[in-house]
């Protein structure tokens, strides 16, 4: 039989973020902004009430992390993809890293292609590893009872790479322009 986590790593296998050409290319409301992340979200089972709310979407614009929206407080698909990016990678890193992140990639290939570039790199990731769970008899992973310790230490080490190949690279980046 089944359980509850095995049918969601199932899921995790084929799940699929919208990609620039499926995001909606009219403008949105700030509560329709907030309803299609937690919608393209949903099934990472993050905390649905932290994710984005009004208050977030207001302090990610004062702080410069996105764009403001336009004269009718609308927002467009550029806002939607950073609001997808940002509400999944605040889970694992601070805000600031997050936004220096999302600033390295969108210079260096531009803001529709980075968010197709995350988009890949998340679906890619959570396929690799649920793939790896779910044929633990064909592969060597870990047993059962390590599976959680396990991942969490991926988890950890993966976010601490991230987070020094950004410091390091921001260094550098300001090295070269000095």
């Amino acid at each position: 039989m089944i359980n509850d986590f095995e049918t969601w790593t199932n899921e995790m296998i084929n799940f699929h973020l919208p990609r620039w050409d499926e995001l909606p290319d009219v403008d949105l409301y700030k509560d329709q902004v907030i309803t299609l992340v937690q919608r393209y979200l949903a099934p990472l089972n993050i905390k649905t009430d932290t994710l984005i709310t009004p208050s977030i979407i207001n302090n990610y614009v004062k702080l410069k992390i996105v764009p403001k929206p336009n004269s009718k407080k609308q927002y467009s698909r550029l806002h939607l993809a950073y609001f997808i990016t940002i509400s999944a990678l605040k889970q694992i890193m601070n805000i600031n890293d997050v936004k220096y992140g999302i600033e390295y990639e969108t210079k260096m290939v531009g803001e529709i292609e980075a968010y197709n570039r995350f988009a890949n790199a998340l679906e890619n990731s959570l396929r690799e590893i649920c793939t790896r769970l779910n044929h633990k008899d064909e592969v060597a992973y870990v047993k059962d009872s390590d599976i959680g310790m396990s991942l969490s230490c991926t988890a950890l080490a993966s976010m601490l790479v991230a987070r020094n190949f950004f410091t390091f690279e921001k260094r550098r980046l300001e090295k070269e322009s000095e």
